[in-house]
C-alpha cells in the first residue's frame, strides 16, 4: 500500500529491497532536509532498511491518522466480541487490542525489524539525531507476485 505525504518537494532518496528472487519488493521515500544528505550512503542505507522493513512486517499505513475508518471498523469489531464484559473492563479490552492493532499494522508503531526495542518512529528519530536532520517517510509500497 502506498502512502502519499506531500512532502515531494523535500530531497531524500527512495530505499528498495527484493527478496526471495524477486517474489516480493519494497520501496521506501526517506524524505531529509538537505540534497548533501539525500547523496550519502549512510543515509540511502537506512533507506534501504526501511525497505527490508517494510517487504518484512507488510505495513498497510503509515500511521493510525491514515486509517481512521480502519481503527474505528476494528474497535467496533472488539465492543462486539466483548459485549459480554462489564463497561470498564471491555473499554480497557477494546482499547489495547486496537493498539495492539495500529502497532502491528502502522509503519511508524512497527517494532523496528532489526531490534524488538524501538519502533519505527524512535529509529527514524534516531537517526534524524545522528545525521542532524529531520526525517520523515514520503511514501511507501510493497508488492508480492503470487507463486
Amino acid at each position: 500500500m502506498s502512502e502519499e505525504r506531500g512532502k515531494q518537494d523535500k530531497p531524500g532518496w527512495t530505499g528498495s529491497y527484493d527478496h526471495n528472487n524477486g517474489r516480493t519488493a519494497a520501496t521506501v521515500e526517506l524524505l531529509c532536509e538537505s540534497t548533501q544528505l539525500a547523496a550519502d550512503s549512510r543515509f540511502q542505507d537506512f533507506a534501504n532498511q526501511l525497505a527490508q522493513h517494510v517487504a518484512a512486517l507488510d505495513p498497510i499505513a503509515l500511521s493510525t491518522d491514515d486509517i481512521p475508518e480502519a481503527v474505528s471498523r476494528i474497535r467496533s469489531e472488539l465492543s462486539r466480541t466483548y459485549a459480554d464484559k462489564p463497561g470498564e473492563i471491555r473499554e480497557k479490552l477494546v482499547a489495547a487490542k486496537a493498539q495492539l492493532y495500529a502497532t502491528n499494522s502502522c509503519l511508524l508503531d512497527q517494532k523496528w525489524v532489526f531490534e524488538d526495542e524501538r519502533s519505527v518512529r524512535e529509529v527514524l528519530e534516531h537517526y534524524g539525531q545522528r545525521f542532524g536532520e529531520q526525517l520523515s517517510v514520503g511514501a511507501f509500497s510493497r508488492t508480492e507476485r503470487s507463486a
